[in-house]
């Protein structure tokens, strides 16, 4: 197979500008010293060494609009021209079949999303990954042969949604922040926005980022389980999830009937467990049961909900009386177990 390096670094001269104004805008965008540190060596990177992919993309959560995020992604579109895809319709590039948009790119920004939380995230999750973290990928116009490329494309999102993203609580592709401050004075942007049309202000960003010492950035970095990505983790649970959540961490034996799940996490409108149920308590760390059981003579299959190292090796009359110990005094609704727990 023969492959092409079609990329050609972009000139830059002396600077002649100030960058102040970039990285003002930056520290207000990006409060926390460390945060905006890692931020700062994640865009010099894309000057420095376009063609090594680092393991996440960054999401930024803002509580407020008109905080000048526009602005930022307009300055990176010029400082990368003709290697960033802006303005990155990401719902509808999930649900498409073509990507061509992303060919030869090496920054795709989002303005705003919101594709966490809802119940066909799992579709949406696996097609992000891939889109996100793959070394090599497939571009398919909308208009010519499809053809395959080295995927050099950093992600940037912006919301003002904490369910921006389908993360789950093992994500190692986003790094994100959130930001609360209120605008900057109208005066401020007036100022911003006229100098995207200086090229001396552009290229000394560029220089800027081209001369920053990046020694100590590790591109294969797992991004922390910051409180921002915390709140945006939780927040992109569907509701099976955050039943599924519950009924891990609360249901008052390790070992649970399937009815019981079923109860649970579908309210009621499902009479056994789903492909989606199996996965979200697959992801929770629950294992099934592989055989069928009898519990008061009756046969049942389980689940087990915690401690499976334990209970996996165990005979059927002790995972009956562990089911058991869920109702110690008779008969309990799936709901009275988890509210008495």
């Amino acid at each position: 197979m023969t492959a092409l390096n079609s990329w050609r670094p972009i000139e830059r001269h002396k600077a002649a500008r100030n960058v102040a104004p970039f990285l003002e805008q930056i520290e207000y965008l990006i409060g926390d010293d460390t945060e905006r540190a890692a931020f700062l060596d994640w865009l010099a990177h894309i000057e420095q060494r376009p063609g090594v992919l680092p393991h996440y993309g960054w999401l930024h959560i803002a509580k407020n609009t008109g905080t000048g995020r526009n602005w930022l992604a307009s300055v990176l579109a010029r400082v990368w021209r003709g290697s960033v895809a802006p303005n990155v319709d990401l719902p509808a590039l999930l649900e498409s079949q073509f990507n061509g948009a992303l060919a030869g790119r090496v920054l795709a920004m989002v303005d705003e999303v919101q594709e966490g939380g809802g119940e066909n995230q799992f579709r949406h999750a696996n097609r992000l990954k891939s889109i996100v973290n793959a070394e090599e990928r497939s571009i398919n116009p909308k208009f010519g042969r499809q053809f395959k490329e080295h995927n050099s494309c950093r992600w940037l999102v912006f919301s003002n949604h904490d369910n921006a993203l389908p993360l789950n609580d093992t994500d190692r592709r986003w790094r994100v922040v959130r930001h609360n401050t209120a605008p900057r004075p109208p005066a401020t942007y007036a100022k911003l926005y006229a100098l995207l049309d200086d090229p001396e202000f552009i290229n000394a960003v560029g220089v800027w980022l081209r001369e920053r010492d990046i020694s100590a950035f590790n591109p294969g970095e797992r991004p922390p389980m910051s409180d921002a990505k915390r709140a945006a983790v939780d927040a992109s649970k569907s509701l099976m999830h955050r039943n599924a959540d519950e009924l891990v961490q609360h249901w008052p034996a390790d070992v649970i009937m399937n009815a019981d799940i079923v109860a649970a996490l579908s309210e009621g409108t499902e009479k056994t467990v789903t492909p989606a149920m199996r996965r979200v308590l697959e992801e929770l760390g629950a294992v099934p049961f592989g055989r069928t059981i009898k519990v008061k003579s009756q046969p049942v299959k389980c689940w087990i909900v915690r401690n499976a190292e334990k209970w996996t090796s165990a005979k059927g009359h002790e995972l009956a009386v562990e089911i058991c110990r869920a109702r110690p005094d008779g008969f309990r609704t799936t709901p009275e177990v988890l509210a008495a727990a």
